[in-house]
This record gives structure tokens, sequence and C-alpha cells, in this order.
């Protein structure tokens, strides 16, 4: 929670995207990596360096201009620690920052490890056109969609979903 709301305290302007994924796995625990990134003002490598320390934030105008007390990223990383991962960052100043954390939850017995979907073979093959401005959110809406075995289109304006219209 503190990282994502950071990234949108610290984004005036793009987008935050939050992404997890399986980086390993065993019989009875599961290593994910999650991603926090952001289109923000990022951070310098000396902002950088004193980031997870307790009550540092990037600089003085930053405490002035965004508040907070400089716990936030210190406590996260105690948190990464005591769940057997870490966390890091990446970041450019004007560019906006990645932050990444891993952490190691444990599997309820008893449960298949499988993904579940929904069956909808009534609309299998359907055509959908997808039309969003934002390149990441028509991504998502892609990807979920063809999951259900759809066939997609994308738009990134109303004119443009207007001339795939006329064109199919």
């Amino acid at each position: 929670m503190n990282l994502c709301d950071n990234a949108v305290k610290f984004t005036d302007e793009g987008e935050v995207v939050i992404s997890i994924r399986l980086k390993q796995h065993t019989l009875d625990s599961a290593l994910l990596h999650f991603s926090v990134k952001d289109s923000g003002i990022g951070m310098t490598p000396d902002q950088q360096s004193k980031l997870f320390q307790s009550f540092n934030q990037a600089d003085s105008s930053t405490t002035r201009k965004y508040g907070g007390t400089g716990l936030g990223l210190s406590i996260s990383k105690k948190l990464c620690e005591i769940m057997d991962g870490e966390i890091w960052l990446e970041s450019e100043a004007g560019q906006g920052s990645t932050f990444h954390f891993t952490a190691k939850f444990q599997l309820q017995k008893g449960l298949p490890l499988t993904r579940r979907k929904i069956a909808l073979p009534e609309l299998e093959g359907l055509n959908v056109l997808v039309v969003d401005d934002n390149a990441t959110a028509k991504e998502i809406m892609l990807d979920m969609l063809k999951s259900f075995n759809f066939n997609t289109i994308a738009a990134s304006s109303g004119s443009e979903a207007f001339n795939l219209i006329e064109q199919n």
C-alpha cells in the first residue's frame, strides 16, 4: 500500500502500473515479485541511496511539497525482509520510478495450484473492439479478452475505432 500511495502521490500525469509475478514456487510456498511503476517525478542516484533509511526522504523539498515522515519505505523494507524477500528500485529523475519487492507466502494445503477459468463457450470467437487512449489499460483489456477466446482488435481513439469498424 505504501508503494502505491507514493506512486500516486508523486505522479501528476501519466500512470501507475502494479504487477505481480510468480518468481518461484515449491510444494509449500510461493515467492512473488511485485512491482509498482509510475511516470512521476523520479529520483537521482543520490536521492535513491538514502531512500530506505528511517526518517529520510529524497530531499527536504520533497517533504515540504508532498508531506510524510520518511518511515514508510523503511517499514516496507523490514516487512520484505521478514517475509524472506527484498525491496529495490529503478528510477531516473523526471522519468518516474519502479519499486520492486519480493515476498514469500505459504500455500494453503489441499488446493490445486492451477488457475481457474470461467468457460463461456457461447461467447468464444466473438469479435470485440477495445478502445482506450491509455496503452497499458488497452493491453490489459486485450489480454483479458483473448484469454476468453474473443477475436480482438484495438484502437487508441474514437476516430480510429470508427475507421476499424468501417473496414470490417
